[in-house]
């Protein structure tokens, strides 16, 4: 059989005979990814003397057989499809057709796209789990083993002291609107933690966060004084009935928080930042203020205190130095020259 020219690659492909790993009959199959026209006739030639078994899979029957072992939540699995059927290019390929030049050439498509390096580096961990299920379940190639992770510029946060908290707050007529903005702020808890707190979470000061990130992020922390005051009424109104404690029978609609987050920061007119940013400047509140950087990382819930020192290196270079003023005015004078 002949080779052909795949125009849209600048490889050859061939045709050839196959036994189908799932019925055990002959088929035919196709092998791309060739770099000259000799090579695609001296595969096929090799073929036509030993028929290859090949599983027929595509990726996107191997992403449902991937999704069904994991197991996912229904919501997951959706999102997670969407992204690959909008950024993967090869769903409909058969496995054992794509190449790692064929990955390559994907890759290099993918970070030359205008998204964030976490979404690229998201698509790319999804994808190479599927390529990885693969591989272990159906003993099919791995091409994407070579990727690696996008690199990125860490993304800059923005702080609120209290002072600008408090501007901020005031601009938040609803008080459970006000209340979650205050727990987080004040916590350092991740907004769908908060959002997802419900009233037995709660005993006293203790308060249970059910994280869903790392095992780590499944913690009980204890509350500040003013957010115990703040719930207080709060947990008074709450029931089996009722028992989300930002929101009662059920919990807040995330877009509607934002919203209403971005409304109270122009109204205020303080720095705008994320959301997100409530978390951070809980952390780096604490740290400047000298709290020990373990039991901050242990409060937020990270998975190990690299991450924590990963993210506020530069308050502890700061921490570093009013230590040294510090230490420099306690031994002034108390050691002579020797």
């Amino acid at each position: 059989m002949p080779a052909y020219r795949d125009k849209d690659r600048g490889t050859w492909y061939v045709k050839y005979s196959v036994v189908d790993g799932s019925t055990g009959k002959r088929k035919q199959a196709l092998k791309r990814g060739f770099p000259t026209k000799r090579e695609a006739l001296a595969f096929e030639s090799s073929q036509r003397l030993t028929p290859t078994t090949v599983n027929p899979m595509t990726f996107a029957q191997l992403c449902d057989s991937y999704y069904k072992y994991r197991n996912q939540k229904p919501e997951t699995k959706s999102a997670q499809l969407a992204i690959l059927e909008t950024h993967v290019p090869f769903m409909d390929d058969r496995c054992e057709d794509l190449t790692k030049k064929d990955l390559m050439k994907w890759y290099l498509a993918l970070d030359a796209k205008n998204l964030k390096p976490s979404m690229k580096n998201l698509i790319l961990t999804i994808t190479k789990s599927v390529f990885k299920h693969g591989e272990d379940f159906y003993d099919l190639p791995n091409p994407s083993r070579i990727l690696k992770k996008f690199k990125g510029q860490r993304t800059e946060f923005g702080v609120w002291t209290p002072e600008e908290f408090e501007k901020f707050i005031r601009c938040e007529d609803l008080t459970h609107y006000r209340n979650l903005f205050t727990f987080l702020y004040m916590t350092g808890c991740r907004r769908s933690e908060a959002i997802n707190l419900r009233y037995d979470d709660i005993d006293g000061n203790r308060c249970h966060i059910r994280g869903t990130k790392t095992a780590k992020s499944d913690r009980y922390i204890i509350l500040p004084d003013a957010v115990q005051r703040i719930l207080e009424p709060v947990l008074a109104h709450c029931s089996e009935e009722r028992p989300f404690v930002f929101g009662g029978e059920n919990p807040l609609n995330i877009g509607t928080v934002q919203g209403r987050f971005k409304r109270a920061v122009k109204k205020a007119e303080v720095t705008p930042i994320r959301i997100h940013d409530l978390r951070h400047s809980f952390a780096s509140n604490a740290i400047a203020s000298g709290c020990n950087i373990v039991a901050v990382s242990k409060y937020l819930g990270h998975a190990n205190i690299n991450i924590t020192l990963s993210v506020y290196a530069h308050l502890l270079e700061q921490t570093e130095n009013d230590m040294m003023q510090k230490m420099n005015k306690l031994y002034q004078n108390r050691i002579t020259d020797l």
